[in-house]
């Protein structure tokens, strides 16, 4: 549960910093593509019966993203996903619940350990399953953290098929059993470790319970990824990814006293590269209109009024009586006549 809480507290700051980021950042990935081929390579080991001692592997993705973008917060796309891998397992504890185990109780000419007398009728146990796995996933991202930051985190789910063979070290180079009881099984595991190495050669002769063919799982897939993007065409990723098989026998051992189903673990690095048409991933650019004003000065025309200018006589002062008199004048500031 307090896991749980965790991841869904983690979820919710990296949310925040994303709308956050939306509202205050520029834009560092203005080109985007929506598909992108993926090549990885990594450490694959098991959760089960058995102690993991680790293995390798290898796969390619092909993505293609729905919602991939800088306005979105969350970007959605599918994934279908190849993987090849092997891993092994080193058991350091005896175990003595191989009487129904069919690859170590004699069946089909197999080993027989349950037969063995005088209490040595155990096996250390180990295997080496040779596993492929294919996928689809859908993938749930934060486009607007990654188009402003690079960072791109993002998670999927999904289901897949999960084929193995699963074989075991239990016989010498001459076909004879191991004999056990050399082992100090009381010492420090990395003392046991190092005596069964010296007790057996590097071969898995004996298939497991699964027999010598390719069984398949029906296996729910779940993971987590963290990428940084270069360019519109370049991502470096590093991932882990697990799968609930279903199945016990996924390292060819489906008795014991822990008995449960297997499941896988992937972490990877991987090289993205992005195909196809190049698409505008930046935000909608719109024109900014300037909200200023400029007021020209308006020029008032100043009238001056009529004015009656007298010419004729030319006297400031005249005066006559009984008489007819000549007056001139000009009118000044008239616009029309």
């Amino acid at each position: 549960m307090k896991i749980v809480y965790r991841a869904a507290l983690l979820l919710f700051f990296i949310c925040q910093t994303s709308m956050l980021f939306s509202q205050s950042a520029g834009v560092a990935i203005d080109k985007d593509r929506k598909a992108w081929l993926g090549i990885n390579v990594g450490g694959f080991w098991q959760g089960s019966d058995i102690r993991s001692g680790g293995g390798v592997g290898s796969g390619f993705t092909f993505d293609y993203h729905f919602i991939r973008n800088s306005t979105s917060v969350f970007g959605i796309g599918v994934r279908a996903q190849y993987l090849k891998s092997t891993s092994f397992g080193l058991g350091i504890t005896r175990d003595f619940s191989i009487q129904n185990n069919p690859s170590l109780n004699g069946s089909s000419g197999n080993p027989d350990y349950a037969s063995l007398t005088n209490g040595k009728n155990y096996v250390f146990q180990n295997y080496s399953t040779d596993v492929t796995d294919l996928s689809g996933n859908v993938i749930i991202s934060l486009n607007r953290l990654r188009a402003i930051s690079r960072i791109n985190l993002y998670v999927f789910g999904g289901l897949g098929g999960t084929g193995y063979i699963a074989k075991m070290n239990q016989r010498d180079g001459s076909g004879n059993l191991y004999d056990y009881d050399l082992i100090n099984s009381s010492g420090q595991k990395s003392e046991i470790k190092k005596e069964l190495s010296e007790l057996r050669d590097d071969s898995y002769e004996t298939y497991g319970e699964g027999g010598s063919k390719r069984s398949w799982a029906l296996t729910p897939t779940v993971g987590a990824g963290f990428g940084i993007q270069l360019s519109s065409r370049v991502q470096l990723a590093i991932e882990h990814k697990v799968g609930f098989t279903g199945t016990d026998l996924l390292d060819g051992n489906g008795y014991g006293s822990k008995s449960r189903n297997d499941i896988y673990h992937y972490s990877s690095l991987g090289v993205h590269i992005g195909v196809g048409k190049l698409i505008n991933g930046g935000p909608v650019r719109t024109r900014t209109q300037s909200n200023t004003s400029t007021t020209l000065p308006i020029m008032q025309s100043i009238i001056n009024p009529p004015v009656v200018r007298i010419t004729s006589p030319s006297s400031s002062s005249v005066t006559l009586e009984d008489c007819t008199a000549s007056i001139s004048a000009i009118v000044e500031n008239i616009a029309d006549k």
